[in-house]
């Protein structure tokens, strides 16, 4: 109470709601917000204590300094509070005490919380990713290795573990079996050993925590010293130095190697596509896998569709059509083929029957195919015809109608 007589405002609030008639003199003396607060009854007294009411919550108004800084201090930095985030403080404080302002106050003193900035999310690295994964540029410049143990023993030797090694260039799997799970620690000491050894160069191996260089021998040294002395520092650096200058000759000869026969191959048998731009092609159905129905009644190639852009020297992007808008727009060029290029082949010989139909939907309009077997011929030489391009096409359609009519009603 005496606090309250200091302050103009919760004094003349003490006033008005002791008072039983309404004095309007009192209630012009209010500043904002207390007079909008006090309109809307949100002000009343408990034992002497004047609160606020916030819809379903009680607050006890508060307004010395101290008593301020040391709920925000309760509420947020207190040990068992466990500097929350805004959010949740903002409700802690929200449904103990109220004073003007009490937000943006509340706000300040979270983003000037020294432990809060270190430890809340927001400040972090976020979900996602949100860091370029650098790419090698050369064969085995990255290397990811990793040790599988715990397997059933198998062989002669019993082996039950080994080590994986892929090189991040090439996506290349490489699977080393390696003797028993308790040599593992071993070998990895020696691999660590000989890397520091050697002194090898990469932006990976600074030298910034040197393990020992080998047992008895100088651990701990400085990284000039290593690099200056590296062939001395131990009796087989210099011959494991010269084995592994040989290993990298022999794979960069054969990663040229395997370059220049993969150019002679390409400018060898490679061929200029003889289609561009707003050109029509159609494209193979060897990958599509939304076509259903027997392998022998799908069409080999299927469009047309028209080029929107090539991409690069061996791949297409066509507009698909409905019925292929959700595959993948890119394909081979191999897998494209201009329609007028297509030979069209004489027909095997005079019609048997026709054994299916089926219907299709070609350049937007539905079509029937009908499966028709010739005389004389193999299943294998069987072909999908439109009603037109069947020779003798009606009396073959009222045989094949008539006997689908038949079959139908033995079936009821």
């Amino acid at each position: 109470m005496k606090t309250y007589s200091k302050h103009k405002e919760c004094g003349i609030l003490l006033q008005l709601l002791q008072q039983k008639s309404r004095s309007l003199e009192l209630e012009y003396q209010l500043e904002e917000p207390w007079l909008r607060d006090y309109k809307d009854n949100k002000f009343f007294l408990i034992g002497g204590l004047l609160c606020n009411r916030e819809k379903n919550t009680s607050a006890l108004t508060i307004i010395d300094r101290d008593h301020i800084s040391l709920i925000l201090q309760e509420c947020h930095a207190f040990p068992y509070m466990g500097h929350m985030s805004e959010d949740r403080t903002k409700e802690r404080v929200a449904s103990t005490t109220w004073w003007t302002k009490w937000e943006p106050e509340l706000s300040e003193y979270i983003n000037t919380c020294e432990r809060f900035q270190k430890a809340n999310r927001k400040h972090g690295k976020k979900y996602g990713l949100l860091q370029h994964i650098e790419e090698p540029k050369h064969p085995w410049e990255i290397i990811n290795m990793n040790w599988v143990t715990g397997l059933v023993p198998g062989g002669k030797e019993k082996l039950n573990a080994c080590l994986i090694i892929v090189d991040r260039f090439g996506k290349i799997l490489t699977i080393h079996p390696d003797g028993l799970a308790e040599k593992m620690i071993q070998k990895m000491e020696d691999i660590l050993r000989r890397f520091c050894a050697y002194g090898m160069e990469s932006k990976y191996h600074e030298g910034k925590a040197l393990s020992l260089v080998e047992k008895g021998w100088n651990p701990l040294l400085p990284v000039d010293h290593l690099k200056k002395n590296l062939l001395t520092i131990h009796p087989t650096a210099r011959d494991f130095h010269d084995m592994w200058k040989k290993a990298c000759d022999t794979a960069a000869k054969c990663i040229a190697d395997k370059k220049e026969y993969n150019k002679q191959r390409w400018d060898k048998l490679h061929m200029e596509p003889y289609f561009k731009e707003g050109d029509q092609v159609l494209v193979s159905t060897l990958n599509f896998d939304n076509i259903k129905g027997p392998k022998i009644m799908r069409d080999s190639l299927v469009g047309a569709f028209t080029i929107a852009q090539l991409i690069g020297e061996n791949a297409v992007e066509v507009k698909l059509t409905e019925g292929f808008s959700r595959k993948h727009p890119v394909f081979p060029e191999e897998n494209s083929t201009p329609p007028e290029i297509l030979e069209v082949e004489d027909s095997p010989g005079p019609v048997s029957k026709i054994i299916k139909a089926r219907k299709i939907r070609l350049n937007g309009k539905d079509q029937r195919q009908y499966l028709v077997r010739f005389e004389k011929q193999t299943a294998d030489k069987d072909k999908l015809l439109a009603e037109d391009g069947i020779p003798d096409g009606n009396l073959h359609l009222r045989r094949f109608r008539a006997y689908d009519r038949t079959e139908q009603s033995h079936q009821w």
